[in-house]
């Protein structure tokens, strides 16, 4: 049975929404505390028994490449809190391919096509700006040995936010504990026309048939790709499923689901 080896990170973005400081410092880098985003994302892989980390970047983005390359063994033997960062720069591999222009998820994972071989069966893909429980990926990896096909993360969201994701329609019955066979998707649909209030958050695992998927999928607003339409020919197949995430998910994304995410994080330590 194949073992899921790599995970991609697209962290190519722009970071619009935090600018000034996302001028020069990446939005993935943006610290929860004492720690960035990008590293609880590595961490949840490493978990999952995942070494090979592939992150898609951009050229504004050598700060992400320096974080988890270059370590500084004088701090390191000072401060015991380096030690873990040094753990998963030992025990990972970590691959850096740059993406040439902003034309969506679906281009950025495509991006790591060179990477990420057909005969491996299966990755992993985490969106940093989405915060879960340091197990979720863990979840989704034993999912897969089991069912052997495309999972995606999914959580309810309020009616009136639906039109800000890709929204799933699922098998009202679950084939596994909120594990739920998917037969359609969109992309960002008008809340009137929206079939269910399930939103794919960002954690996926992904058969490496999905690059020939992508390769076939249109470009539509704005010129990007989305990895929906690809996905969405792989669930009219039957070949994907949905895994209802029962802990709670920061939208890092946004400032004030990043604000939220530090005041949890923050009354955590404090207890």
């Amino acid at each position: 049975m194949n073992k899921i080896n790599h995970c991609l990170y697209p962290v190519a973005g722009l970071g619009t929404r935090f600018l000034p400081i996302t001028k020069s410092l990446p939005k993935e880098l943006l610290p929860i505390i004492d720690k960035p985003l990008l590293q609880y994302a590595v961490e949840e892989a490493h978990l999952a028994g995942i070494m090979q980390m592939n992150m898609v970047v951009s050229d504004n983005k050598k700060a992400i490449q320096h974080y988890f390359s270059d370590p500084n063994p004088h701090a390191v033997d000072k401060l015991k809190k380096l030690t873990h960062l040094q753990q998963l720069m030992d025990d990972c591999d970590f691959h850096f391919v740059k993406q040439k222009e902003m034309r969506g998820l679906g281009d950025a994972i495509l991006c790591g096509n060179e990477q990420i071989k057909k005969e491996e069966g299966a990755f992993a893909v985490i969106l940093p700006d989405d915060l879960c429980a340091i197990n979720t990926l863990k979840k989704m990896v034993e999912l897969y040995q089991q069912h052997q096909c495309c999972i995606i993360a999914v959580e309810q969201v309020p009616a009136s936010l639906v039109n800000r994701y890709g929204i799933v329609e699922v098998a009202t019955k679950a084939i596994d504990e909120r594990v739920y066979k998917v037969f359609n998707m969109v992309e960002k649909p008008p809340i009137n026309e929206a079939k269910s209030d399930l939103a794919i958050i960002g954690r996926y695992i992904l058969t490496t048939d999905i690059f020939d998927f992508i390769k076939k999928t249109k470009s539509g607003a704005n010129q990007e790709i989305q990895i929906t339409d690809a996905l969405k020919m792989k669930a009219q197949r039957g070949e994907v499923i949905a895994y209802h995430l029962p802990n709670k998910r920061y939208d890092c994304g946004t400032p004030s689901g990043y604000v939220k995410a530090i005041k949890d994080y923050a009354a955590q330590l404090s207890n």
